[in-house]
């Protein structure tokens, strides 16, 4: 009895750099949206710590009866500092008080300034 050739099934050379092609279409394709979405992201959650740092100032000043500044928020528990004793938000920009009571964060700021 003559034994068979065992047949041999997978993918040719070819076939193999075709799909290599489209995947690597599609990776060109979704990096550049990726990044895009990443500065949304931030700058929503930077618009929220903000405005949670101006409820908190609105909370300090009702109980306390005075103007509140960052270090008196920081050393009551309002508000918390990293690891350098900054208030920062998610975007890394620092937090400050403004004169009127309100919050801004300095990333807001330099985002404002990129766009104008």
């Amino acid at each position: 009895m003559k034994r068979k050739k065992p047949v041999l099934h997978g993918f040719t050379l070819i076939e193999l750099l075709i799909c290599l092609f489209i995947i690597t279409i599609i990776v060109l394709l979704i990096i550049p949206n990726l990044k895009d979405q990443k500065h949304f992201i931030e700058d929503k959650g930077c618009e929220a710590y903000v405005k949670m740092i101006d409820t908190q100032i609105e909370a300090y000043e009702l109980k306390e009866n005075k103007d509140a500044t960052l270090e008196e928020l920081v050393k009551n528990g309002y508000v918390k500092t990293n690891a350098e004793g900054k208030v920062v938000c998610p975007a890394n920009g620092e937090i400050s008080i403004h004169a009127d009571g309100s919050a801004q964060c300095s990333h807001q700021t330099n985002q404002k300034e990129k766009s104008s």
